[in-house]
């Protein structure tokens, strides 16, 4: 897919002057030569987990047939036969896609050898810091090794290690936090696009679980959500400004892109009147809500600063600042009464999609595109449950609501597909 929206995009920068006819086809062959390379780690990861599972089973199996200092054995055969075998394929072999891979099983065998010598020696302890040094392995091997797969494991066993704290110990765990900003450091330093999207995610993951701790602590149920819908707000604004003060302006983007999903999440959670309701002001949420304003619009205004006159007075711009607007007076009422109306939450979130939807024609984004008429379509669904479940008879409430959607659906769908045709020829022309 990545090969031919190449070939479709370098003919137009051919025809523009920008490269040459014989540097379009040096790139394309770059791509072309590499294509082949993804099946070929898919292939080796593959083999690798099957080869992981293979080897514990075996020795699960076989674990109290052997003795003490046979354990040992094989699990250190296992270990250091995996990083060997990794380091042959890295240097010697000159298969870097299998070496990746087989630092992979190191990492595995570095946790097994964890649980496995615990087990042996009967060691009690605390045993999320088990996972812990076993995400330690994890974050060393990416380091030391240069390993993108060893970093995005390294990612999911931190979020187990902090989910274990908070969800099994019922307790508020901001440990994470720095191991999470190790591990954002350096996968922006080695320039790993997709473990930095994997720790946006995880970030998010965490906050949800982290503020579900806290839902008992705040008084009320769904402050949590609220709490968190200004984060995502907040890196949302913070992701648009890193797109235009970075060289590398794909981290900017990756991060906009997964605040909007959080923001969207979280804001049509919001607007479930039964919901909304629960949520009241007390002294953390109070002098939270505050600061997240202020930051709020101090970033809001870096990132008008820096746009161009024209953009500044586009549509997308227009909806932007009204949006702000009203965010704003729901914000200070939300302060000044303790609560936060429904009817005015609901045209505040549809003003939110129509900027996102603008935006995503305006920035030739499909993907946010995309995001902005399906939330629509669940923000729409959700209303009409709402509103006419208590209303209509069963039967006419299904009959209506089937037909209603089919008619929708089917406009969105057309006018989803001419904006992104739209999309396609304006970055053809340009």
């Amino acid at each position: 897919m990545l090969h031919r929206k190449l070939e479709q995009e370098s003919a137009a920068w051919v025809e523009s002057g920008w490269i040459t006819a014989d540097a379009r086809q040096k790139i394309l062959a770059g791509y072309q030569h590499d294509t082949p390379s993804l099946l070929i780690r898919l292939i080796s990861v593959i083999g690798v987990l099957l080869l992981g599972v293979g080897l514990i089973s075996f020795i699960a199996a076989n674990w109290e047939a052997m003795p003490k200092l046979a354990r040992l054995g094989v699990l250190m055969a296992f270990l250091w036969g995996s990083y060997l075998a990794a380091g042959w394929s890295l240097g010697k072999g000159n298969l870097p896609r299998t070496g990746e891979a087989l630092l992979l099983l190191g990492v595995i065998a570095f946790g097994a050898n964890i649980m496995l010598i615990a087990q042996i020696y009967h060691i009690s302890a605390h045993f999320p810091d088990g996972v812990l040094l076993w995400t330690t392995g994890g974050i060393l091997t990416a380091w030391l090794l240069h390993s993108q797969s060893s970093m995005v494991i390294a990612v999911a066993l931190s979020l187990i290690w902090s989910g274990t704290e908070m969800l099994t110990f019922d307790q508020l765990h901001w440990q994470w936090l720095p191991v999470f900003t190790l591990m954002l450091t350096l996968s922006v330093r080695r320039e790993w696009f997709a473990a930095f999207t994997l720790l946006v995610i995880a970030f998010y993951l965490w906050m949800w679980v982290f503020l579900t701790v806290l839902m008992p602590l705040t008084g009320n149920d769904y402050a949590p959500v609220w709490l968190g819908l200004l984060v995502a707000i907040v890196l949302t604004m913070t992701g648009r400004v890193l797109s235009n003060w970075i060289a590398e302006r794909r981290y900017g983007d990756i991060l906009t892109s997964c605040s909007l999903i959080a923001a969207m999440l979280s804001g049509w959670l919001l607007t479930f009147p039964a919901i909304l309701k629960t949520v009241a002001i007390n002294a953390g949420v109070e002098w939270y809500t505050a600061a997240m304003l202020i930051v709020i619009a101090t970033i809001t205004a870096v990132d008008l600063k820096q746009l161009e006159p024209q953009q500044r007075s586009s549509l997308h711009t227009k909806f932007g600042l009204l949006f702000a607007a009203g965010f704003a007076l729901i914000a200070i009422a939300f302060l000044v009464s303790g609560k936060l109306n429904p009817i005015a939450f609901n045209l505040l979130y549809f003003l939110a999609l129509v900027w996102l939807i603008i935006g995503a024609a305006t920035e030739r984004h499909a993907s946010r595109l995309n995001l902005g008429f399906f939330t629509f379509a669940m923000w729409l669904t959700a209303r009409y449950f709402d509103t006419f479940w208590d209303l209509l008879d069963r039967s006419l409430f299904f009959l209506i609501g089937g037909a209603l959607f089919i008619a929708i659906s089917i406009v969105l769908e057309r006018k989803r597909r001419a904006l992104l045709a739209d999309m396609s020829h304006q970055g053809r022309e340009q």
